[in-house]
């Protein structure tokens, strides 16, 4: 494992934020490319692999379980799942849905904190054979349809939307980050502009308020 997966583990079990590369961590969940993979509640950790069985996945998880003892294991390209929660000696084939590792909330995690880290995290929400990305904490969205003659969202009038939302929010000090994904529509993209659990509410406030 290298030293980003434990760095990332070490901050998430002392309930303080760090980010380092792809992956971040606000002290309460850890983030791999905008992907919750595990959190804590009140209850203890839960992790997932959010559909993605790679072996950038397995990493960070199996650092944060060297410290809280559960493993995440491959065969023939099934995972695997061994804790010190569950019966002695057993490892289960695992479906890769949140699942809990751990049964205690170190008293160093407040679950109640808002970070002031701008966290993307992104979950898939499909209806039929459809769907699209939604990202939390995003105060402004707008679909994107390209610069077609006919397109019901221009590109260019999107983005200028997103500018200035971006600009009512720097005028009340707010950071944000402009944020683009994918549909399952291959000509129509989604913009988000995000910002931190701590600034949400107020920044959520200046944009409903605004001419936008």
């Amino acid at each position: 494992m290298n030293k980003t997966s434990f760095q990332i583990a070490r901050a998430f079990l002392d309930g303080r934020p760090k980010k380092v590369g792809n992956t971040i961590t606000d002290g309460k969940a850890v983030y791999l490319f905008g992907n919750k993979i595990a959190e804590w509640r009140e209850d203890g950790m839960w992790i997932t692999n959010c559909g993605w069985l790679t072996r950038t996945t397995k990493e960070r998880l199996n650092a944060i379980g060297t410290y809280v003892n559960f493993g995440v294991h491959q065969r023939r390209k099934q995972w695997h799942l061994a804790s010190a929660i569950f019966p002695s000696d057993s490892m289960y084939h695992w479906d890769g849905n949140w699942v809990r590792v751990h049964k205690e909330l170190p008293e160093s995690v407040d679950l109640n904190a808002k970070s002031t880290e701008i966290v993307v995290s992104k979950r898939w929400v499909g209806y039929g054979y459809r769907g699209s990305f939604e990202v939390d904490n995003s105060v402004f969205s707008t679909s994107d349809t390209g610069m077609w003659e006919d397109s019901p969202y221009r590109s260019d009038e999107a983005l200028a939307n997103v500018k200035y939302a971006q600009d009512i929010l720097k005028s009340y000090g707010i950071k944000s980050k402009h944020v683009t994904c994918e549909t399952s529509n291959v000509f129509c993209i989604n913009h988000f502009v995000v910002v931190s659990e701590h600034d949400y509410e107020k920044a959520n406030h200046y944009i409903q308020t605004s001419n936008l």
